[in-house]
């Protein structure tokens, strides 16, 4: 090799050497001090200007450089992914999700697809231009509470105006929102779904489906393993007809039977007020439990994965038209507890609630007519007319004691069951009744009660002055002894 051509050798590995002197001044900082600048990298060789470009995301969190789309390879050829945490004191770039995004980016030029692209935990939103869901908002902004847009195309708001949570669509030909800023919030949550144990929020559906909604799986753990699967996440599989055993927090004493048995949830799942409804298969007892993830009070534990099917049964309080069970206080609540929103229909028209519905929704003092089953006749007067119901409500034999004002204030018993509606609601709210007198007798609180509901193991009353000392007959008031007294009854 000739003189020139060594020396042009040895120019060629001094200018390498300076490339690479260059690089490890960008690269090789501290955490948190990666000097990326939105216009260009100062300090980099800019003899060699066709390295170094403007950053742009890309799918794969890498780096990429805007000319034929390949990314910068590190030592081991694989793609740069560093990136500035949100703690940084002065970014030009912010991570957000799985991708750098610019502080400065004017979101409102972006399209939906690009803002949905863009939704991350700490998002702030308003409604955007298929909002169809009133005011919901509260007329203001709002933060993303989830890992950005669902695999259905639904993400997770919390609104600022009013804490509520809710679903909104933000793929798939709809999009409910829009972006407010490029930049993220630091945001702790409460979620009213699903907590996923880095702190963001999951839909009930998300828990155990497969998919790791909130990309630290714990929402997908020990999903077929019901011995280890944890309280947080049987909150959300409870389904009825679920098979149930006894949890960690139970302190229920032997409701389960002895020795502690296997129950099945009759409940829609776990209900608005973070209880479940379950059947015990020793002794048919049916109660309420607790299953909160904001309490961390789990008094259930799932004996299966996967519910019955085709469960049939009778519920102690509420059932459902789609055959399950919910609490008398959850009909006409605002809340749909049950699976086909039987419990809240025609809640704004009583005349129109049905059989069902009527019997938990009966009061004393409620204003009534005859219902669709009448068979008494002009017992409520000529011509029909209105009647006060004066005992508690419906009574454990299915009927409910009324005096009508067309009668002279004559009174009897009507039934309000599942299969015979005798009294249609005039409105949901009672009046206020006063001077009362009971044709039998008149609890301590001021209702009326039937002869035959007196010592009969009951609590007819409100106070259970019904039932008191009833095995003392020297004790019992005047009104007892005139109710219980019979033809042939020792007297002194």
């Amino acid at each position: 090799m000739d003189g020139p051509a060594l020396l042009r050798l040895a120019l060629l590995r001094l200018l390498f050497l300076a490339a690479l002197l260059n690089l490890s001044v960008v690269f090789c900082r501290a955490p948190g001090q990666l000097a990326l600048e939105n216009s260009d990298w100062s300090g980099a060789l800019h003899a060699s200007e066709g390295l170094f470009r403007k950053p742009v995301e890309d799918s794969n969190d890498a780096i990429v450089f805007e000319d034929s789309g390949a990314p910068l390879p590190n030592a081991q050829g694989d793609k740069l992914s560093q990136r500035l945490p949100l703690s940084d004191s002065k970014p030009k770039f912010t991570a957000v999700g799985s991708r750098l995004k610019n502080d400065t980016e004017d979101v409102s030029k972006l399209t939906s697809e690009q803002m949905a692209e863009r939704l991350v935990f700490g998002s702030r939103v308003v409604r955007g231009a298929d909002w169809r869901w009133g005011d919901q908002d509260g007329g203001g902004e709002g933060v993303i509470i989830s890992n950005g847009v669902f695999v259905d195309g639904w993400v997770l708001v919390r609104w600022d105006a009013n804490g509520h949570q809710v679903n909104y669509r933000m793929g798939k030909g709809a999009f409910d929102l829009k972006l407010v800023s490029a930049t993220p919030k630091e945001l702790t949550v409460t979620c009213y779904h699903f907590q996923c144990a880095n702190g963001r929020c999951a839909r009930k559906e998300d828990v155990c489906d497969r998919h790791d909604d909130c990309k630290d799986r714990s929402d997908e753990e020990n999903c077929n393993d019901p011995d280890k699967i944890s309280g947080a996440q049987t909150v959300h599989l409870l389904k009825f007809g679920s098979r149930v055993v006894r949890g960690p927090d139970w302190k229920w004493g032997e409701q389960d039977g002895k020795p502690p048995g296997q129950g099945t949830v009759v409940s829609n799942g776990v209900l608005r007020d973070s209880v479940a409804v379950v059947r015990w298969d020793q002794g048919k007892h049916e109660n309420q439990y607790r299953m909160s993830q904001s309490k961390g009070l789990y008094d259930l534990k799932l004996a299966a994965i996967r519910p019955q099917e085709n469960v049939s049964l009778a519920c102690l309080h509420f059932k459902c038209g789609s055959g399950d069970c919910t609490r008398n206080h959850h009909v006409c609540d605002g809340a749909k507890d049950c699976k086909d929103q039987s419990d809240e229909e025609n809640c704004d028209t009583p005349f129109k609630l049905s059989g069902r519905q009527t019997a938990q929704l009966v009061k004393f003092g409620s204003r009534v007519v005859r219902g669709p089953d009448w068979q008494w006749g002009f017992q409520d007067g000529t011509p029909p007319g209105e009647g006060v119901v004066v005992s508690k409500g419906v009574l454990a034999d299915g009927y409910a004691l009324v005096q009508w004002e067309n009668s002279t204030g004559s009174e009897n018993s009507y039934r309000l069951t599942s299969t015979a509606q005798d009294l249609r609601l005039l409105s949901l709210k009672p009046r206020n009744v006063t001077d009362l007198k009971c044709r039998y007798f008149k609890c301590s609180g001021g209702e009326c009660v039937r002869r035959t509901d007196i010592c009969d193991k009951h609590r007819d009353c409100n106070d259970g002055s019904d039932e008191v000392d009833c095995d003392s007959p020297g004790n019992w008031t005047g009104q007892q002894a005139a109710a219980l007294l019979k033809f042939g009854s020792p007297v002194v």
